[in-house]
């Protein structure tokens, strides 16, 4: 049995096999099918039979591996089971079984959701003896029986990957480990198997019956399952970073690390997946002048890989930058770029000591320049947003996706005029700073550390025209042009509601998860071999920076907009 030692305080703390367990309790309006020999189930001899015999699943995987490449090989001389109406149904019963696993796990994540802060829902599970567990429990029974699925794959002689079988075994040994500890997170990675299984499922079985379904279905499928490998290297982060601020979350270290191995592995093997399907079997649309892709553009006597792009017309300024000597811009860039580095400790301890200059004086009000100042900084990202989005586009609609990541745009055209006065906008923000400390107001860590960082990273990564730029520097423009539009209207004195400014800092958080991708992305593709238009030193900088924002800017949301009392203490 489960014995709830305390159910009056929240979390509630549970007890299962000597060990206690913090929980969010929930009762659901009505029990259906096994779950109501669930209830009555002995839960603490199994998660003592679970706590003593997970290490079998090892066992398993390593059984199902060989047996796998044992029937396959067995295959090879025979001829192909065709296998349609035992497929058909074997995909239509765990389609079933997802969609009512999602249904019935998708009640308590939605009260959770509602009524408790959102850190909650990753750091303590549901209640063990309630449908949740039921279902927690089943999602790993379940891992089981889907290795049959490469047994269909095997006996029809169908093309088995690596991704298809290494998923299948590390799965099984992940999810009874995390089981063992009823780990916090595992509600949101069970939901999302769920819900994502409900629909590859349908999916199988309708193609297994011959259906044709459009390449489109396969494709959101695909994206679903690699969104899925992401959310789980990222909540991995925020677990990770709020274990260490001595937080409890409901996960230990070892089963951490487990799944964050995994999810870092499965995230780089599904993006794989995804370009191989359907990237990279696209045609090229249209090729770069010389005849050649991607175009090659000599600077400072190294070669750079670009894609070209001739915009439709040149506004402004950007008729000026046709008369400028990129080259020796870009030699300057090369040579004296650190010196960003002692701008930015400069720019530090200037910072602390205005601060400490401000504390004994009076705060300046600073309305209408800090409404010009925004306004400004709002109106020239959103210039930079559009020009760049254009190129952007062009490179989206044209090009492999991968390619957007791999070659930088042209630097004469219009995209390298924005992407320079991107890496000069960074020095003009540093001002921002000063706004905040002479009106008085709090200056957090967040705010300085960002800004000083950034700076260098820029400019690093502008001097060897980094592919990925293409996409950091878009993105920035984008959440830029809302974040200081926002600031501007707030200087001026209007009370926006509380969820545009919950929108603006979920779009720097994502911005920030986007950036720790495309590094991961790129690093893998040049440990392939591939070409990929930036450095390992580069690369490395800005996977450690993203890092660092990524977590810094979760905990400046939760502490902002989660951390609250919840509405209840029990269902």
């Amino acid at each position: 049995m489960v014995i709830i030692v305390r159910n009056d305080t929240y979390p509630a703390v549970a007890e299962i096999c000597g060990i206690k367990y913090y929980i969010i309790p929930y009762t659901y309006a009505s029990i259906i099918g096994p779950e109501l020999r669930w209830s009555a189930a002995d839960l603490d001899a199994l998660f003592a039979q679970i706590h003593a015999h997970w290490t079998l699943t090892i066992w398993i995987a390593i059984a199902y591996a060989l047996g796998i490449h044992k029937l396959q090989k067995y295959m090879e001389k025979r001829p192909a089971f065709e296998l349609k109406w035992p497929l058909v149904f074997w995909n239509s019963a765990l389609a079933v079984f997802s969609a009512l696993g999602l249904m019935r796990m998708g009640e308590e994540f939605s009260h959770v959701i509602r009524n408790y802060p959102l850190l909650d829902s990753i750091s303590y599970p549901g209640d063990p003896r309630e449908p949740a567990g039921f279902w927690c429990f089943a999602f790993a029974v379940s891992k089981l029986l889907e290795l049959v699925d490469t047994v269909f794959i095997v006996l029809r002689k169908k093309k088995l990957i690596f991704l298809h079988w290494y998923h299948h075994a590390v799965v099984v040994v992940m999810v009874w480990h995390t089981l063992k500890e009823a780990a916090g997170s595992g509600r949101w990675f069970i939901l999302m198997n769920y819900g994502e299984h409900a629909l590859m499922y349908t999916y199988y079985a309708f193609a297994a019956v011959g259906l044709r379904l459009p390449r489109a279905v396969s494709i959101v499928l695909t994206t679903l399952q690699t969104t899925q490998m992401f959310t789980g290297v990222a909540i991995s982060f925020i677990v990770l970073y709020w274990k260490l601020q001595g937080r409890i979350m409901q996960q230990s270290y070892e089963n951490l690390f487990l799944c964050f191995a995994v999810y870092v592995s499965f995230a780089v093997l599904f993006c794989n997946f995804f370009n191989k399907s359907y990237i990279e079997e696209r045609e090229q649309k249209k090729k770069a002048a010389n005849g050649t892709y991607p175009a090659v553009a000599e600077i400072c006597g190294e070669d750079y890989y670009v894609i070209p792009y001739k915009y439709a017309s040149l506004i402004g300024p950007e008729r000026w930058w046709h008369t400028v000597d990129v080259e020796a811009l870009l030699a300057a860039l090369n040579t004296h770029w650190t010196h960003t580095i002692w701008v930015a400790i400069i720019y530090a301890l200037i910072t602390h000591i205005l601060q400490k200059h401000m504390e004994t004086r009076p705060a300046f009000e600073l309305k209408l320049p800090l409404i010009v100042w925004n306004s400004l900084l709002a109106v020239f990202s959103i210039l930079g947003f559009v020009r760049l989005s254009e190129e952007f586009s062009h490179v989206i609609r044209n090009y492999p996706l991968l390619d957007s990541i791999s070659y930088g745009g042209e630097p004469n055209g219009p995209m390298g005029f924005w992407c320079m006065c991107f890496g000069v906008s960074k020095f003009l923000e540093l001002f921002d700073t000063t706004f905040v400390l002479l009106r008085k107001k709090k200056l957090i860590f967040l705010h300085w550390y960002h800004h000083a960082v950034v700076l260098v990273v820029v400019l690093h990564s502008l001097k060897e025209a980094a592919g990925s730029g293409r996409w950091f520097i878009l993105m920035n423009y984008g959440v830029h042009s809302l974040m200081y539009s926002y600031y501007a209207i707030a200087a001026s004195g209007v009370r926006l509601p509380r969820a545009v400014s919950m929108v603006i800092t979920t779009l720097q958080t994502t911005q920030m998860f986007t950036g720790v991708a495309i590094s991961f992305i790129v690093f893998y593709w040049k440990l392939q071999g591939r070409y990929m238009q930036q450095s390992f030193e580069n690369l490395f900088l800005c996977f450690a920076v993203y890092v660092s924002f990524a977590v810094l800017f979760s905990d400046f949301f939760s502490k902002a907009y989660l951390e609250k009392a919840p509405k209840a203490k029990a269902a």
